[in-house]
């Protein structure tokens, strides 16, 4: 009986636990390029500067006097890309939806946090365009009386073309997550077989069910074990 009430307490913590996870896109050309906001220098600046021929973009829509999990968002996902063998191949752009923030707020963060210098850093000035332009990547922003409510996620851009091939979920991507989503932006720019698989890869509800199932069944695994064995000492002491 102890054994049934520890497994239905570990099923009752799943959903309490920190999940973060990569999910590739079916390629996606967005409008991004293109798209203004003022730069660290307080000039305007667009998207278009921070995509190369050879290097991802993550994008990471925060704000920047946020105390809660943007500051997680900047520290874990500098953390991922320093243990990350492709790091020197991903462009990153924090860019603002809160209109408040400044050229101060930047430089307050990125020393705050010691971004790397190549992370570019800007703030969309006009809200109603922040919402339309993370519109696109079904993200919303609500403003509260303690700043902003936002979902925790970063998108991933292909090298030159800009498209949208996934996105990172959580403030916690590891490494190998990094590393998946550059590849992934990697094969979409090129044709054929790619596509069909980041279409695959995309259905977001295969991988939250794998997920599922990968941590569900271990556990009974372990239940099914303690039970056996348990009945099995029963068997031994009977005769």
């Amino acid at each position: 009986m102890n054994l049934i009430r520890i497994f239905g307490l570990t099923l009752l913590l799943i959903p309490r636990m920190s999940i973060a996870m990569y999910s590739a896109s079916p390629p996606n050309d967005v409008h991004i390029a293109t798209f203004s906001y003022m730069n660290e220098n307080g000039v305007k600046s667009e998207v278009s500067n921070v995509i190369s021929r050879d290097k991802a973009l993550i994008l990471v829509p925060a704000y920047f006097n946020c105390n809660s999990t943007c500051p997680l968002l900047a520290e874990n996902l500098k953390k991922a890309l320093l243990g990350s063998k492709d790091a020197s191949l991903v462009n990153i752009l924090f860019l603002s939806f809160n209109s408040d923030d400044s050229k101060e707020t930047m430089k307050m963060f990125r020393e705050h946090h010691d971004l790397p210098a190549n992370w570019a850093m800007g703030v969309i000035k006009n809200r109603s365009n922040a919402k339309d332009f993370l519109a696109q990547f079904q993200y919303s922003f609500q403003k509260t009386e303690n700043g902003f409510d936002h979902p925790n996620a970063a998108f991933v851009f292909s090298p030159e073309s800009s498209i949208w091939t996934g996105s990172l979920f959580g403030v916690e991507n590891t490494p190998s997550e990094i590393e998946t989503a550059y590849q992934n932006a990697l094969l979409a720019n090129k044709t054929g077989i790619s596509a069909s698989f980041l279409k695959f890869l995309g259905k977001r509800e295969y991988i939250i069910l794998f997920g599922i199932f990968g941590t569900i069944l271990p556990l009974f695994y372990v239940f099914w074990f303690f039970v056996r064995r348990r009945r099995l000492t029963e068997v031994g002491t009977h005769v």
